[in-house]
This record gives structure tokens, sequence and C-alpha cells, in this order.
């Protein structure tokens, strides 16, 4: 079933409305005014699941933890993580008393881990709270209320590939092979739509495809893509663009959790939306860092029926070091890099991770789409979809770029597929890992 355009039920919806006025005075603020938004957004929260979560009620005795004396950031050090698991074991602690069940929404990760994380949202409230907060990124690529969008993201069409309503396209991700790819393109034409999104590997597969048939869709009122849900690089980004007649190519960072937002501006850096969490970097021994890789730790300021304080995303961010020209002082970051679970296993269980296989080489150019497939530690397939049949030469470019990348840990194989693997939700997985006795 499509869903009602959300510009219309959120125009009118009071949460909405307010949070967008906060974000356009909160855009022009400077750290300090960032810095005092947020600690009030977090000791209020805090006090909150004191006083409504059973879960944070029993851990802030435990530690001594006062949320009525909190002042600096450093003062939640004090209380341990949360992980999925612990989400999983304590979901009634950690879900407010104050909520009666017309109140809550419950929702599920895709599962991308192999299992999903089910909790509860409040419902008309943190829908419409995140909705403010994209809406900012679409402002930054000039889009307008009631823009014509097309959406090629993970909706389940039961009949066809497509279905749409007066402003909105809906093309499916899961059917987007090469056979239907020129359909995709008649769609998007006929449509005509004033902006795109869509998963980076879905819309990368059709870009690629536009570009090695020599084709020029004709959108003249394209002004912006935005990407979501996955990880893309810089140079995926500009073939992308290359594609659709250099139109601007915006990416963001979110999660279903809705415990962090990064969103791109129209100068391409990544900025953190801080007034919707307080995000933590920490690296592998959990200390803070100012810059370099570092792992994203939140505390959701817009979901008050499942609180999540201190919740490790599992998510993977490079922090950048210099301030935006665009003269926002939210904080800049420079990659989203992937997630701590995606990697492979090498011979003697070394966790050979995205980081560092997920590097640019023209070793994969002329691919539509690739994804590494393990079963067996120190081994992999390598599969490649590709409209030409691969050259053994090809194949074993791919097979030692990935070798010199494992570092020699992992023997590996090319499979030339027409599909990939993707999660439930129609993402494209550049990893899946199927090991025994994991």
């Amino acid at each position: 079933m499509i869903r009602i355009n959300p510009v219309v039920k959120f125009l009118v919806n009071p949460v909405f409305i307010k949070e967008r006025f906060l974000l356009k005075r909160s855009e022009k603020y400077s750290q300090d005014q960032l810095q005092s938004l947020k600690m009030k957004r977090l000791q209020d929260l805090c006090i909150y699941a004191y006083e409504n979560c059973g879960y944070y009620r029993e851990i802030f005795n435990q530690t001594g933890f006062n949320p009525e004396r909190l002042r600096y950031f450093d003062q939640i050090k004090c209380l341990p993580f949360l992980t999925k698991e612990i989400v999983r074991n304590n979901l009634a602690g950690l879900t407010s008393k104050k909520m009666k069940s017309s109140q809550l929404e419950y929702v599920t990760t895709g599962g991308s881990t192999g299992t999903p994380l089910g909790f509860y949202l409040q419902k008309n409230v943190t829908y419409p709270l995140t909705y403010a907060y994209e809406w900012r990124q679409y402002n930054w690529g000039r889009i307008n209320f009631f823009d014509k969008r097309a959406r090629i993201r993970g909706l389940v069409i039961q009949k066809g590939i497509f279905q749409k309503t007066s402003d909105t396209l809906f093309l499916s991700a899961f059917h987007l092979i090469e056979k239907n790819a020129v359909e995709y393109v008649r769609l998007l034409e006929s449509f005509c739509p004033n902006f795109i999104e869509a998963y980076p590997s879905a819309i990368l597969f059709l870009a690629k495809w536009i570009i090695n048939n020599s084709l020029k869709p004709i959108l003249p009122n394209l002004k912006a893509i935005f990407l979501s849900s996955e990880t893309v690089s810089m140079e995926q980004k500009e073939v992308i663009s290359q594609a659709f007649s250099g139109v601007k190519v915006f990416n963001k960072y979110g999660n279903c959790e809705q415990a962090t937002i990064i969103g791109q501006c129209e100068l391409g850096r990544l900025h953190e939306f801080e007034e919707y969490s307080y995000t933590e970097y920490l690296d592998d021994d959990n200390n803070p860092v100012t810059e370099g890789i570092a792992n994203l730790v939140s505390t959701s300021f817009v979901n008050k029926a499942t609180v999540l304080i201190r919740y490790k995303t599992d998510d993977i961010v490079e922090l950048g070091k210099e301030k935006c020209l665009c003269g926002r002082n939210h904080r800049v970051i420079e990659n989203i890099v992937g997630r701590t679970h995606e990697y492979l296993l090498g011979r003697d269980g070394q966790h050979i991770t995205i980081a560092a296989i997920n590097s640019h080489s023209d070793a994969f150019d002329e691919v539509l789409g690739f994804q590494y497939y393990q079963e067996i530690p120190g081994e992999a397939i390598i599969k490649v979809i590709c409209e030409d049949k691969l050259s053994k030469q090809r194949k074993e470019k791919m097979m030692a770029e990935a070798t010199f990348r494992s570092a020699g840990l992992i023997k590996f194989k090319v499979q030339q597929v027409e599909d990939l693997v993707k999660s439930p939700r129609g993402k494209s997985l550049y990893i899946v890992r199927r090991c025994k006795g994991e």
C-alpha cells in the first residue's frame, strides 16, 4: 500500500512545525549556542528516563548519576553503553511507562546483521521530528514542499516495478536489474521529478548502465539526488552525477533507531545535526577522538518511547578537521565508513573490515555492481554484475586488487551474476558473510 506523501501530514503536525522553526534558527548558532541547546536536551532526556524507564532508574542509582546535576557532557561517561543485545533483553525497562499503548509504534531494523532489532517510537512525534531534519537537507538542495519526487528504495511493490501518486513515483529497488533498466529510465523521464531519493547501490547501478549505453535521460526539472541508508564514496557520487547531467548529489546518514543524523551540505561537506542527538565519537578502546576513524555512540533526543542513552550504533565515521566554508558550526564529518559488523574473515580469523577493502580501484570501474560473499574463513567470492562477459584478465585484476586490500589473508574468486544478495529492505549489501559457527 502506498503511503500518503509525508509532506501532507507533517505540514499540519505541530511537532514538525515547531522543530522546523528551531532548525532555521539553530543553523546559524555559534558553537557555544549549539552546545548549550544540546546540553539542555540531554539533561531533559536523562531526567525523563530516570522518572519513566525502569532500566535507567536502576542504572542511574547504581552509578550514582544524578541527571538534575548534569552540567558537563563528560558526566554521562559513568553510564554503561547500551548495546543491541541489551535493548533486546530489556525492551520493557527501556520503554517509557508514561506512554499509552496508543502512543507507541513498534518498528524493527532491517536486520542486515542477521537479527532485526525491535523497539518503540513515539507515534506522531518521532517521525515528524526526524522529517524536520530531513527537510533541512532538502532545503540545502533547493527542494520545496510539494516538489515531485522519485524514490528508488525498499518499498515492496505487489505488481510490476513501480507505483505512483500525483507527486511521488515509487520504483522498486528489488527489481532494478539490467533487463529492467531501460524501463526505469523511461518511467523517470515520463514522471519528470524535481528530485530523486535512492539507495546508493540502486541508483549507482542505474547510473553505470546509463553511461555504458551512452544515454542522456531527459529530466529538465531535476534539482538534486539524495542518497541514504548505505555507504557511498565520492567517486560513486561523481558517477551518479555524471549520468544525470551533472545534478548535485547529496549524501545522508541515519538509522532506524533514530539515533544520529549526518547530512551533506550544498558545498559537499557532511555535518552532524547536533540538535538531534548527543553523539560521542570513540576509538576502539572507548576513548573520545577528535579526528580520524571513530565509532558512533548516540543518545537520541527525538524518541521518548524506547529511550536510547549511550547507544552503540555499530557505525563508523571518519571525522573532519577543518570547519566547512558554508559557515555552519555543526561538526564536520569527512566520511561515512560503514558498520563494524561489515568485515570478511581471514584464514586465521582476522577481521578484514569494510574500511580496509572499500577503496576505489579502476578494477571495478566498468561493473554495474559487486559484492563480497563469504561462507568459509580465508575464502570469498566477488560477485559481479557486468553487461559484457568478464574476461579472464579482468577477473584476475579484480582478484589481485582484493588480495592486496586484504593483505593476502583471503583467497578470492570472481563470479559473474545477474543480481546481488539484498537485505530485507532491498539494500544491496557490500559484504555478505555466512560462515558456519558464527
